[in-house]
């Protein structure tokens, strides 16, 4: 899968302008003659006992949100917070349609810059107070007969160490993979002189496990690493055996005109050489693993996917939120809820479940049920119960990302616990109980770009002793990922 999110503001050009000017009468453009989609997700029954599937009211009618973390783990699971708060009223569009509380917001304003700052010796060091995001832009490092190799890496502020995509300690929390660009926003704001740096490590396998190749460490002033800012020549290393060239990934920081690196006065990018130490031989490429450094003075405007309030077609005027109180959403923990949407032997069962959704005529594809309820008597059972209401259920697909201004959306309604993720990033977020809740997602949100293919991931949960609709209604033309495969030892280990 290919993905690209621009970082950097790019200004817009006079036909672009036009274009946006006229984007009201711009046509949806659909598949044609398509009268459904199907959708291949897994849904998980669990246990009566489970502390967070308890057959039990949840207890008032409360829309809670924040509940997870932005960004999905390393395993492309959602991540249990522990901050979640009681929506006491919806965002809300121009259109009064509710929104994602997190996605409110009017017009994006540029990046708020700190000034500049230093690197000595391979370190960050910057000279006022700050936040810094990290964004590996990719990464590409194989053996010689073309197997590809795990890469892992670590950042430090001073003296806190962050894994933000998994243990560096172990090969599978590879960021070689076809999921960058990934972003960690390094936790908190940092005090003038705090020192980042970055290491990164490539392994190899060998009798029967993945064991270090190279390490490299940007503060060590590491010789297998190089700095790029603003107005530095584009490296010319190729590719090792055809790979990707490091300008392949950073090619929206390119002016060509100039043939310069192009970035903002608190960027710079890191390039590192994870297969070899000669740095004189063939093997050298230095895009082993590329590393956006951005640091501002407010992480509200750093750009990227998500962002709130981008939207060039028309002013939204959305209405934040008003919050409550604190709540957990009756979840044990990080513990409890990491086995929601993972296979867990004896403590939950899986099963295939297929959802269609069906062009209303409209051109809108929609999926509705008054009760989702798709393993009745099946898995775990009904615990003496009319359904079967103890379950998870997880569904992702692939979607072209749409120019903007062609009123693309994606619309879900339903009782439980509802998230879904573009690309690893949260679009939507609502749990909790009571009525049935509702959330409008406008894709000229995101600033997603036209024609780069993304993956939408919904993820569902029903706890309640009650009725649970399950609404979905899109205008994108979704594509399956194909059949999931169900292991059977799940159930009956």
């Amino acid at each position: 899968m290919a993905t690209t999110f621009h970082t950097k503001p790019r200004a817009l050009s006079g036909a672009r302008l036009a274009l946006l000017a006229g984007c009201a009468a711009l046509p949806c453009q659909l598949a044609q003659g398509q009268a459904s989609v199907s959708l291949h997700g897994v849904v998980r029954d669990f246990n009566a006992n489970h502390p967070d599937f308890e057959l039990a009211s949840l207890g008032g009618d409360a829309l809670i949100t924040g509940s997870v973390a932005v960004d999905l783990d390393f395993d492309g699971k959602p991540v249990y917070t522990g901050d979640g708060r009681v929506v006491a009223t919806d965002a809300l569009d121009s259109e009064g349609r509710p929104i994602p509380p997190h996605l409110a917001g009017g017009f994006s304003e540029d990046p708020v810059p700190m000034e500049d700052f230093g690197i000595a010796n391979g370190l960050v060091i910057p000279n006022q107070e700050f936040v810094a995001v990290f964004t590996v832009l990719g990464a590409a490092i194989e053996t010689s007969g073309g197997s590809p190799m795990p890469v892992t890496l670590r950042v430090r502020t001073d003296a806190d160490v962050h894994e933000p995509f998994g243990p560096y300690s172990s090969a599978s929390a590879t960021v070689n993979d076809e999921n960058n660009p990934r972003r960690f926003d390094a936790p908190g704001a940092f005090a003038p002189g705090t020192e980042l740096s970055i290491q990164a490590k490539s392994w190899y396998w060998s009798r029967g496990r993945y064991r270090t190749h190279l390490s490299a460490n940007s503060a060590d002033d590491s010789p297998q690493v190089r700095v790029l800012r603003d107005g530095d020549a584009v490296p010319n290393y190729a590719g090792f055996n055809g790979q990707n060239d490091i300008e392949h990934f950073v090619r929206d920081y390119i002016d060509t005109d100039r043939g310069t690196i192009s970035l903002l006065p608190h960027q710079a990018i890191f390039l590192f050489e994870l297969g070899t130490t000669n740095l004189t031989s063939i093997y050298t490429d230095f895009q082993d693993l590329v590393v956006l450094v951005t640091l501002t003075t407010s992480l509200d405007h750093i750009g990227g996917v998500l962002d709130p309030g981008i939207d060039p077609c028309n002013a939204l005027n959305d209405s934040d939120a008003a919050m409550g109180s604190p709540t957990n959403g009756r979840i044990s923990g990080q513990d409890s809820f990491a086995q929601w949407f993972r296979h867990w032997p004896g403590v939950n069962a899986p099963a295939a479940y297929e959802m269609v959704l069906t062009d209303n005529g409209a051109g809108v594809f929609e999926y509705s049920t008054a009760d989702f309820t798709p393993i009745d008597k099946r898995l775990f059972g009904n615990a003496g119960s009319d359904h079967n209401r103890n379950l998870t259920f997880e569904v992702d697909a692939l979607f072209t990302g749409p120019g903007q201004c062609e009123g693309r959306f994606i619309e879900v309604s339903g009782e439980g616990d509802l998230w879904m993720y573009i690309d690893g990033k949260l679009a939507m977020d609502f749990s909790g109980n009571g009525a049935n809740r509702l959330q409008y997602l406008s894709f000229d949100r995101l600033g997603l770009v036209e024609g780069t293919e993304y993956k939408l991931q919904l993820f569902y949960a029903q706890r309640a002793d009650q009725n649970s609709p399950l609404s979905v209604r899109t205008n994108l033309n979704l594509r399956t990922t194909g059949p999931k495969s169900v292991p059977v030892a799940s159930f009956y280990d």
